[in-house]
């Protein structure tokens, strides 16, 4: 513990004073808190006190004062203080109870309170029926009830309330003086201490401080040693004791580092560090730039690695997409595998030997070369063993030659014919079997990655071609066994033929039948759907020919005219409507159908006796599979009924307009949201408010009564109710009649006559 203290010592000494400030500023706060309520408590106990006395001062005198001195001279200016004292009853009996409920007053005491309350309030009613009296003139009564002198009872239990309010107050009071002078008391104490507990600890502080630069020093030499020993030694003397430079100089070597690493992550593997020289570096061998060093030159290496194998994956995948182009036939693929190869190598010459077979030994055979983008079209067979393809093709293993014989071969360019450098031979072999050879040449000697490249193209030509011959052979049994069973089809195919227009014409009528029953079941659905309609539909249909002659009518047609629908057959207008309608309606639909127009109107037709029908007809032609019109379509609807309601609906409302327009009122309607629209003011007079300025406004703001009635059952048709309106210091009294729109739930309409 003692050795924890004295290493610690600054720290603790800190926390300590810490410790004291916060103790000082919590006691502070807690002091602070404790004069506020106390100075609070000493102002609540003030107004209550002073409350408690204005009950006698401001209420009871003053109503005594105020009706006897009305009674005596019946002036209504000396009932002011009384009738002020009447509202202030409940306000002071409030705030005394409030106040006193938080101080926790006695609960007895503070029924007893209340109950004096109850009795302000009786005797302010009681002093209300005295100046009634006076203002019926009935002095003798008054008298008799001054005689009373309730005051007087009002006033003995009220001192004997207030005298108890008035010590507990007294009390409280005492004791937040007390409370706050002890308050101020702890705060000076603390102070001192806090001055007595301070002085020494700053002077251990400063003596600390000091001891705490020396070993500062002493730790920049340390940093400026592990610097040099870890991160970077420019092998010059430690001379700087200034801890600004020491910190400096180890940013800079951790800068020095950090640049010389995003060099590297960006791909300069030839980055060097800028400091490191011949002098320093075998000092740096072992620490941070030492192991970055050769880092880089592990990276560097890597990426060759990681360059060759990305080199050699392209080329395969390029490869491999030639030889699936050209599977299926082995001189186009030897053609392009031996281009694309010479290409991607960089090489000068090349040559793909196959493995063939003629029935008595196999020879490798020359089947495509390449040289300096010319193709060079040759023949030539190699026995296995001869040569050095040959050769490779025995020993199973490629053959690398960077000293060729003379004369082995050349590779002519325009300035001339020159023997190259190095020599490749690989045998193209899969699951250990050679299906031929590839020899490249090149002025470059090809590198290990090059020759692991074509070893692994040679695998997919292989594969290839050994894919060819076995479709090669498989093709040829094929052919022969086709031949074989073409004779036999030849002799079965008559009898299938005959058998096929036998199953054909079977099948055939079969269909034909099928088809003819959907046929016949969907023309008698849309015959059944054609009669319920003409039956059931209440409009009245009717099919013409060209010369306007019905040929079809439905019931409700015939029903309009007393008859059945055959017995209209072959009629026209002429026969059921007067001349001027036939010819009027055969005119129109003769233009109709040679138009091919439909229309669609209403008519309105005057029967020779007087009556009239309204109608809403459409009329269409109708064509025949040849487009050709052949009559027209007549649709008519009887709205007689709507058109006569709609003349009753217009004449209701001129006859509205007649009556808003000669007498006071005025009209509205009131949305679902209570906004009021359709203003429509009639007669009223001058002093009565502008009712126009209403539109868009709530019922709410100007006619309350109307939401008030929407708030009981709806057993009537419509309400009946008073409403006084003003608008712009304008004001009037209507009686609104109003009842709910027949269509539109919650939607009101009014009518509101001027009282």
């Amino acid at each position: 513990m003692k050795d924890f203290i004295s290493k610690n010592a600054i720290t603790v000494i800190v926390l300590l004073v810490i410790a004291l400030l916060i103790l000082n500023t919590a006691l502070s706060v807690y002091n602070k808190n404790e004069m506020e309520r106390n100075a609070a408590i000493k102002i609540q106990t003030d107004t209550t006190s002073s409350n408690v006395r204005n009950l006698l001062n401001d209420i009871i005198h003053n109503i005594d004062l105020g009706v006897r001195g009305y009674g005596i001279t019946q002036k209504e200016g000396l009932l002011d203080p009384a009738q002020q004292a009447f509202k202030k009853i409940d306000n002071y009996f409030k705030n005394i109870e409030t106040v006193l409920n938080w101080q926790s007053y006695d609960k007895n005491e503070i029924i007893r309170i209340q109950n004096l309350h109850t009795a302000f309030n009786n005797y302010a009613s009681f002093s209300k029926s005295m100046i009634a009296e006076v203002q019926r003139d009935s002095l003798a009564t008054f008298k008799k009830m001054m005689e009373e002198d309730r005051g007087l009872a009002l006033y003995l239990n009220y001192r004997d309330v207030a005298q108890k309010i008035f010590q507990f107050e007294t009390a409280l009071n005492a004791k937040a003086t007390i409370e706050y002078e002890n308050a101020q008391q702890r705060s000076m104490y603390l102070q001192i201490i806090l001055l007595l507990v301070g002085l020494p600890i700053l002077g251990f502080i400063l003596f600390r401080i000091r001891e705490d630069e020396n070993n500062r020093l002493k730790l920049l030499n340390d940093l400026e040693e592990n610097n040099r020993k870890y991160i970077f030694n420019p092998g010059t003397e430690i001379t700087s004791q200034n801890p600004k430079e020491v910190i400096e100089n180890s940013i800079e070597n951790f800068k020095d580092a950090a640049s010389f690493v995003k060099k590297i992550a960006e791909g300069d593997y030839d980055a060097t560090w800028e400091k490191l020289n011949d002098s320093n570096a075998s000092l740096n061998q072992e620490n941070l730039a030492g192991e970055l060093i050769r880092m880089k030159e592990n990276m560097k290496t890597l990426k060759a690695e990681d360059e060759r194998r990305l080199w050699a994956n392209e080329g395969l995948s390029k490869f491999s997409e030639i030889v699936r182009n050209n599977q299926h036939d082995l001189a186009s693929l030897s053609d392009e595998a031996i281009r694309f190869l010479v290409h991607y190598l960089k090489a000068q010459q090349g040559g793909l030997f196959v493995l063939q077979n003629d029935g008595n030994s196999p020879y490798l055979e020359l089947t495509a070369c390449y040289a300096f983008n010319r193709k060079k079209y040759m023949q030539k067979r190699i026995e296995p063993g001869e040569g050095l393809v040959g050769q490779a093709f025995m020993e199973k293993e490629y053959i690398l030659l960077t000293d060729i014989p003379e004369g082995y071969t050349f590779i002519t360019s325009g300035l001339g014919d020159s023997t190259p450098s190095c020599l490749l031979l690989i045998p193209l072999k899969y699951n250990e079997v050679i299906e031929g050879v590839l020899e490249i040449a090149s002025f470059n000697i090809f590198t290990r990655h090059q020759i692991n490249f074509l070893e692994k193209a040679g695998e997919f030509i292989a594969s290839s071609m050994l894919n060819v011959k076995t479709t090669a052979k498989m093709r040829h049994l094929l052919e022969e066994s086709q031949q074989q069973s073409e004779e036999m089809r030849a002799a079965e195919e008559e009898m299938r033929q005959n058998m096929e227009e036998m199953e054909a014409t079977q099948e055939e009528m079969q269909r034909q039948a099928i088809e003819l029953k959907k046929v016949q079941a969907s023309m008698e659905l849309e015959k059944n759907m054609f009669l319920v309609m003409m039956e059931n539909t209440k409009d009245r249909i009717t099919y013409k020919d060209t010369e306007s002659r019905i040929l079809r009518v439905n019931k409700a047609k015939s029903l309009r005219f007393n008859t059945s629908p055959e017995n209209m057959i072959g009629k026209t207008d002429y026969d059921y409507f007067p001349a001027e309608h036939a010819e009027k309606a055969m005119r129109e639909e003769k233009r109709l159908m040679n138009s091919g127009e439909a229309v669609h109107a209403d008519e309105k037709i005057v029967f020779e006796n007087g009556d009239v029908m309204f109608l809403h007809t459409s009329r269409i032609p109708f064509k025949d599979s040849d487009n050709q019109t052949i009559g027209i379509f007549i649709d008519t609807k009887d709205i007689t009924e709507e058109k006569f309601k709609e003349a009753l609906i217009e004449d209701q409302l001129k006859l509205i307009r007649g009556i808003e327009t000669s007498f006071p009122v005025f009209s509205y309607k009131v949305e679902k949201s209570g906004v009021i629209t359709n203003i429509f003011k009639g007669k009223l007079s001058d002093s009565s408010p502008d009712v126009l300025l209403l539109a868009n406004k709530n019922t709410t703001d100007f006619i309350p009564e109307f939401n008030s009635l929407l708030e009981y059952p709806k057993e009537k048709e419509y309400f009946i109710f008073k409403s006084t309106l003003t608008i712009a210091s304008k004001k009037a009294t209507f009686q609104h009649y109003v009842f709910e729109d027949t269509i539109l739930k919650n939607v009101y309409w009014g009518f509101a006559l001027e009282l």
